[in-house]
Parts: C-alpha cells; structure tokens; sequence
C-alpha cells in the first residue's frame, strides 16, 4: 500500500477518482481537484475547485513534491477496456487541438515542470505517439519541445535516473 506520499487526482469527485480518495486518503496527503466537492466531505483530502474543461489548476494549493498524479475527470468518454480501440481513445484526445488552446497550454506546463522536476510518468500507448495527440497548428514550437520530452521521459534511462 501506498504510504505517506502526495497525490494529486484530477475528478476525484466521484466514479473512479472518489474510489481512488477513499482508498489513499487513509494513509497520504490527497489533493482533489474537481468541479464538486460534497462526496469528499467525510474523507480526508485537500479540495481544489477546477473544471478540467474550462479552468487553469491553482498549482499554488498543491505541495512542492507530488509523488502520484491521476487523471480521471468526467469529461472524458469510458468504455470497457475489452471494446476500447486506438481509434476511441485517440478520439477522445480530440479536445486538444487549437480550440482548445488552454487544455493544451495546461498539458505542456505539466510537462515541462515533471520534466524539470525528473518526475516519472508512464504512458501505456501502444499506437499513440506524442505528436499525434495535439493536432492544432498554433502551438507547434510549443508542442514539438513537449513531444519530445514525452518521448525522453518514456526511455529507461530517463525512467531510471535519479531526481535532481
């Protein structure tokens, strides 16, 4: 079981991300950011306001290391991982294209402050590359700078390197 770490859970309201809460609350400092918060009432996490749709995360409420990241808001489409195809999920990576600039700008600040920080991210992709989930134009320096630290931080060597 996980102990005494910081872990931040985007839509940990309910479905999954409140199992989630309810599980490593007991045991670790949990940081919920999501739209509601009347389900975390009895549980003892730290509440952040944010609609993961429409609002910049107030970084300032979260402590200067996390250990563990979920994402799991509610505006993203699930299915049964048995019927789950390539094409699905990438579709539901759509949002991120230039009308929505603000996701994508969000998306590439997490990633140059885990990059920054030699934080460990895994990304279980088997046809998805980092270049095909932003499809917009406007961001394309931006953009190229994140595909390639995503591709870094998917190698051995970056995953088994030491913090700095």
């Amino acid at each position: 079981m996980i102990e005494n770490k910081n872990i931040l859970i985007i839509g940990g309201s309910s479905g999954i991300g409140l199992a989630l809460a309810e599980l490593l609350s007991s045991r670790n400092s949990v940081y919920v950011a999501s739209r509601s918060s009347e389900s975390l009432s009895q549980l003892k996490v730290n509440h952040i306001a944010y609609d993961a749709t429409s609002d910049e995360l107030d970084v300032s409420q979260l402590p200067d290391n996390l250990h563990g990241f979920v994402y799991c808001p509610g505006s993203i489409n699930l299915r049964p991982f048995k019927g789950l195809k390539t094409e699905a999920f990438i579709n539901d990576f759509e949002l991120v294209d230039d009308s929505r600039l603000d996701i994508v700008r969000r998306f590439i600040s997490f990633i140059d402050i885990a990059y920054a920080n030699k934080i460990k991210i895994k990304f279980f992709f088997e046809k998805i590359t980092p270049e095909n989930i932003y499809t917009g134009d406007k961001l394309d320096l931006l953009w190229g700078r994140c595909a390639s630290r995503l591709q870094e931080m998917q190698t051995s060597e970056y995953l088994n390197s030491k913090k700095n």
